[in-house]
Order: C-alpha cells, then sequence, then structure tokens
C-alpha cells in the first residue's frame, strides 16, 4: 500500500514555496509543486498524494483532490534565510474531488481520520499520515 501523503500549498503572497496552479479545468488542476527545501519528505511526493490548497492571508485551506501523476523536473535554487538550497521541482496533475474547505490543518486531520502528531509537523507541506 502507497504512504498516505497530504501536500499543503500556500498560494498567498507571503506563501513560504513558490507553488503555483499552471493550468486548471473543471477535473483537473496542475500545479508545479516545490519539495522541502531539506528534501527530506521530498520522496513521499507522488501518486495518490491528497492535495491542499491556501489561496487567500487568513483564508481556508481547501481540498482539492488527489495526485493522478507526478513528475520530478528538476531542482532550481531557492533562497532560505540568506542560504541557497537546491529544491526539487515536481509537476503535479490533480484529479479533482469536491471541494472541502478547513480552517485549519488539524480540522483537515479530524476530517479524513488521521492521527494528529502536534509539533512542527502542521507546519510541514509535506506531511505523511497515519490513521487514528
Amino acid at each position: 500500500m502507497a504512504d498516505l501523503v497530504s501536500l499543503w500549498s500556500n498560494l498567498t503572497a507571503d506563501g513560504e514555496y513558490n507553488d503555483k496552479i499552471v493550468h486548471e479545468t473543471e477535473n483537473v488542476l496542475i500545479m508545479k509543486y516545490n519539495g522541502q527545501r531539506s528534501g527530506k519528505c521530498d520522496r513521499y511526493v507522488g501518486v495518490g498524494n491528497i492535495q491542499f490548497i491556501k489561496e487567500t492571508n487568513g483564508g481556508p485551506w481547501k481540498f482539492k483532490g488527489r495526485a493522478i501523476q507526478c513528475t520530478l523536473n528538476g531542482a532550481e535554487p531557492q533562497n532560505h534565510k540568506g542560504q541557497l538550497k537546491n529544491v526539487n521541482i515536481f509537476e503535479l496533475v490533480i484529479a479533482k474531488e469536491p471541494e472541502v474547505s478547513f480552517r485549519t490543518k488539524e480540522d483537515a486531520y479530524r476530517h479524513f481520520g488521521w492521527r494528529w502528531n502536534g509539533g512542527w509537523e502542521p507546519q510541514s507541506g509535506i506531511i505523511k499520515h497515519t490513521l487514528l
């Protein structure tokens, strides 16, 4: 069984990464998704991942759907606290599902029946889950 992984994209002006929607139709969302600067959890990015997006400051996290295709398109240098880090860039094709909004990541955890480990995990953009 594949790992249960959620991907979180903050598309607001103050978002930490340069994730962006490249193309969107009624059924499909294509995204440029940035891996982590440490690369630690990039190995979990792939088909079956659950995609969440925040589009406005203070706005909700929106469940968009699941990745049906994932391509690693290389890496690009990005500034992180004054240091250039090579960040993996993925192209994700997301099969859209009925959108569900959540005030916090913890609300999404409860909705999907995931274990809430607290700590720094919810600040990550790539989260591997365990079920309750």
